[in-house]
């Protein structure tokens, strides 16, 4: 790894100022690593928890391709850390980290136990919460565990939450002028209540 890429991140990002100029020049660096899989991870490992937007909003968009071009469990261990420690970042980042967690489901990389990874279902939840942008993105990402039966391997405190939050939004009027998103949401629900209805039968 080349620490010269490192030093002129950190002092991009050193002052808290943002610029579009600086998001700019920090992708470009990142992007010289994220070549390979070893860089991307040398990158998630080095600013996966930083608190500089100028930093995370390139990593998690490179880290969005990186699941594409690097489905693997290092890099899937990485990306959910990530995910983890993003704490009131601005919607780019959470976008980004949940279509970099929609990617690996597209791979079958993101349950590589048969169970979800416990970072995921509090990350999701926190997508729900978000403003349009980001709850939209959340609900893809559900819907694609739904559509691979994966939804229902969540405890079952996880799912009642996930469902509360989605009806919540069904009343939302950002949500219900979206119909693919409405019958989505509907389709998730009906799953998630028949998946309970036969657990209480069982």
């Amino acid at each position: 790894m080349s620490p010269s890429i490192f030093v002129t991140i950190d002092t991009l990002a050193a002052d808290g100022v943002e610029t579009p100029e600086r998001h700019l020049e920090c992708l470009e660096q990142m992007q010289i690593l994220a070549a390979t899989q070893a860089g991307m991870l040398a990158l998630l490992r080095q600013y996966g928890g930083s608190e500089s937007a100028v930093v995370m909003r390139p990593l998690t968009f490179l880290a969005s391709r990186a699941a594409d071009a690097f489905p693997t469990p290092a890099m899937r261990d990485a990306i959910l850390k990530c995910a983890a420690a993003l704490e009131g970042h601005d919607v780019s980042s959470r976008i980004n980290l949940l279509t970099a967690l929609q990617r690996l489901a597209i791979h079958e990389r993101l349950f590589l136990d048969g169970a979800p990874p416990p970072e995921l279902g509090p990350f999701l939840v926190a997508g729900l919460e978000g403003p349009p942008a980001v709850h939209e993105t959340a609900i893809d990402v559900l819907t694609r565990l739904y559509d691979d039966g994966l939804l229902d391997r969540f405890p079952s405190p996880q799912l009642a939450e996930i469902a509360d939050h989605l009806r919540a939004l069904m009343s939302s009027e950002t949500l219900t002028a979206d119909l693919a998103a409405v019958a989505a949401v509907n389709e998730i629900l009906a799953g998630l209540a028949s998946s309970s209805l036969s657990s209480a039968e069982g």
